[in-house]
């Protein structure tokens, strides 16, 4: 979260002299924190936020846009330039809609990258209430589409995996993982998911420029916290 809360600080000086008087808070958390049905509305900036949550969304992704993803680090990455009209003619050229697939594209990674890896430790008691998938737990919903494109859904869907960390792979050796798809080359798709992940998505912003129908998944996030 180091770039994002660079680039929270950086939007908060700039904005600050015409919104004087005014005490904000700066949410280092990678989810929405301030559910609605257990707070007051409170000026918390946060990397993302819910229906369920009053925190107030940071647009960060727009000033570190120079890296990719998790497991998309060697993807190509230029923001500014997608965004101009110049290269979205020359995407409309490169991929006409007719010509595109008609599956529904998705490439991401397989594990929730959370926190919560303490249960690694050797010295952690094992907690026997807990239960075996509820640990470091991958998205399931990922790996449920990804076993849907290869199997009664493979005709709609072209989902791939691209990468876990080595214990994730250990727990899941019969687990496939496929190259990432740099986000210009999404353009040969015309319909791409967008699957939840593990923070604030700075991949939403970049599909809508692919000319593209984007897929949105409902968040959990937002489930879980309607569910309290």
């Amino acid at each position: 979260m180091g770039g994002w809360l660079a680039a929270t600080l950086r939007l908060v000086r700039e904005v600050a002299s015409s919104v004087p008087n005014v005490l904000f808070v700066l949410s280092v958390h990678d989810e929405a924190h301030l559910e609605r049905t257990r707070f007051k509305p409170l000026p918390l900036l946060s990397a993302l936020t819910t229906a369920a949550h009053w925190d107030i969304p940071v647009p960060g992704q727009t000033w570190f846009e120079t890296s990719g993803g998790v497991s998309s680090q060697g993807a190509d990455q230029d923001f500014g330039l997608w965004e101009s009209k110049q290269w979205q003619k020359q995407l409309e050229t490169k991929y006409p809609w007719e010509n595109r697939t008609q599956r529904a594209f998705f490439r991401g990674h397989d594990w929730s990258a959370s926190n919560a890896f303490t249960e690694l430790l050797p010295t952690r008691p094992a907690e026997h209430c807990i239960k075996q998938h509820d640990i470091s737990m991958s998205f399931g919903y990922r790996r449920w589409y990804a076993e849907l494109s290869h199997g009664p859904l493979k005709d709609v869907l072209d989902v791939g995996l691209t990468g876990a960390p080595d214990f994730v792979k250990a727990q899941n050796p019969q687990q496939v993982y496929v190259r990432p798809v740099p986000l210009p080359d999404h353009a040969k798709h015309k319909y791409l998911l967008h699957l939840d992940g593990t923070a604030a998505s700075n991949r939403l912003l970049k599909l809508l420029l692919m000319g593209s129908v984007v897929l949105k998944q409902d968040p959990v996030a937002s489930v879980a916290s309607d569910g309290k």
